[in-house]
């Protein structure tokens, strides 16, 4: 049996909910990057064989110190630019989304 016919028989076998959630996924493979997108990935692609760039394994809070000045500059910059939609990424509707499902559990708190 070939891999479309397995994922054809995976499909087939899902309840509805499952489907529209699997939808918004295999959409992202429909996009065509743009150039500057391209180029990112190329650039990520080179890096990693090159064996270059810094790799962060842990979370966020032992992450954060690690930054220098210039870099939390950039970030309190950012935090006062508007949102801009582009065709890369566009606004979603309100038809949109309420098509949103979640797709991680909802995690209880500790308090």
């Amino acid at each position: 049996m070939s891999d479309r016919e397995q994922a054809l028989n995976i499909i087939n076998a899902m309840p509805e909910y499952k489907i529209t959630a699997l939808l918004g996924f295999l959409r992202a493979f429909e996009e065509i990057p743009n150039a500057e997108t391209l180029a990112a990935m190329e650039e990520t692609d080179e890096m990693i064989r090159a064996g270059g760039g810094q790799r962060f394994k842990g979370a966020a809070a032992d992450f954060f110190p690690m930054l220098d000045a210039e870099e939390w500059a950039m970030i309190d910059r950012a935090r006062f630019q508007p949102i801009t939609f582009d065709e890369d990424c566009p606004e979603t509707t309100p038809e949109r989304a309420v098509r949103f499902r979640r797709v991680n559990p909802v995690r209880k708190s500790a308090n």
